[in-house]
């Protein structure tokens, strides 16, 4: 198995992970929150790994940062939602998350915006991979 192979598996792993953490979700439990958080971390470090993937296929190099490989996949029309400067501003408070409400906002988005996301980038690189 490759290793762009390889890393595609982690991603599904995680979003697979991500989607079980989503339907036992309860806004009222500390422990899934903080779990639902953790998993959509590495789901998300997952999926930014493989866009990575996805440009330097496209001949472009030397974006070392999510943030950096975010840009450039919109730049090159890889992404198209707008949601991914979101869900990278949530992943980058993740470090700092001591506010209940900035981590309820962020299970939020995860519940109704990311889990989405990153499940339409999933049958992106599926299509590319195929291809």
């Amino acid at each position: 198995m490759s290793n762009c192979d390889t890393r595609f598996q982690f991603f599904v792993s995680s979003l697979e992970k991500l989607k079980d953490g989503v339907s036992k979700f309860n806004e009222e439990n500390d422990l899934l929150r903080d779990g639902l958080i953790q998993r959509f971390e590495t789901a998300f470090e997952m999926a930014w790994k493989n866009l990575n993937l996805c440009i330097i296929d496209e001949g472009v190099i030397g974006h070392k940062s999510p943030k950096s490989v975010v840009c450039e996949s919109f730049s090159l029309g890889i992404l198209h939602d707008e949601v991914w400067y979101s869900m990278l501003k949530d992943r980058n408070a993740i470090g700092d998350i001591y506010d209940e409400q900035l981590a309820q906002k962020i299970c939020d988005n995860i519940v109704k915006k990311y889990v989405y996301a990153l499940e339409d980038v999933r049958e992106l690189f599926q299509a590319r991979m195929l291809s």
